[in-house]
């Protein structure tokens, strides 16, 4: 190859490497604000793990959420949890698709004539709710299962402002029938952790219990 053929080569290829990175850079710059005040538990570029319950079921296994800058990217199972002993399930995992998920809801939405939805301000939606409520508010109930915090304090503000009655949390997949029958005879609300669960044996968690078997 002649010393031309060379340089004609070394341009050719920078010139695609350039246009290689300016498409990977392609997507608008968004604007990075620096901490004013930086938090004593956050340092930028160190992730931290805070110890927190999964509530994608009525089984509420121990998690523990990996966080960077305050932000969750990564849950895993608590090996110190009596439920899960560090395991987590492919729902668990995904759960932080509540998050990030492009294609999640991020707000109240009305639907369109073709169907589709269509994003509407919160005042619209307690609004359009409260209308079509009208005087049967009072006789009206939200019910749902297990919430987070946040969730939890959003419901009550939308029944406070929409004149619903309440709220009634149900789980279907909650061990109300264990938990009842262990209030009865062991005198405690908690469902017992048996060999089933990994841990330790009824008679080992409730003094005086049998085990299933005998």
């Amino acid at each position: 190859m002649s010393e031309l053929d060379r340089r004609e080569f070394l341009k050719i290829v920078g010139l695609s490497a350039g246009a290689a990175a300016a498409a990977g850079c392609s997507d608008p710059a968004e604007k990075l604000i620096p901490y004013v005040i930086q938090p004593e538990t956050i340092t930028p570029g160190i992730s931290v793990d805070y110890a927190s319950t999964c509530l994608e079921c009525s089984s509420g296994c121990g998690l523990h959420v990996k966080t960077r800058e305050g932000r969750p990217i990564k849950l895993e199972g608590n090996p110190e949890h009596p439920i899960n002993r560090g395991r987590l399930c492919a729902r668990g995992q995904a759960s932080l698709g509540r998050t990030y998920h492009p294609d999640r809801i991020q707000g109240p939405a009305t639907r369109s004539s073709d169907g589709a939805l269509q994003p509407i301000s919160w005042d619209d939606a307690k609004g359009k709710l409260a209308a079509k409520l009208g005087s049967d508010a009072g006789k009206t109930w939200i019910l749902g299962g297990p919430v987070g915090p946040s969730l939890d304090a959003l419901l009550d503000q939308l029944a406070a402002a929409t004149g619903i009655a309440g709220r009634l949390t149900y789980e279907p997949f909650g061990d109300h029938a264990l938990l009842d029958a262990s209030q009865q005879l062991f005198g405690a609300y908690a469902a017992p952790i048996g060999p089933s669960r990994g841990s330790q044996p009824c008679s080992a968690k409730f003094p005086g219990a049998t085990s299933p078997s005998g």
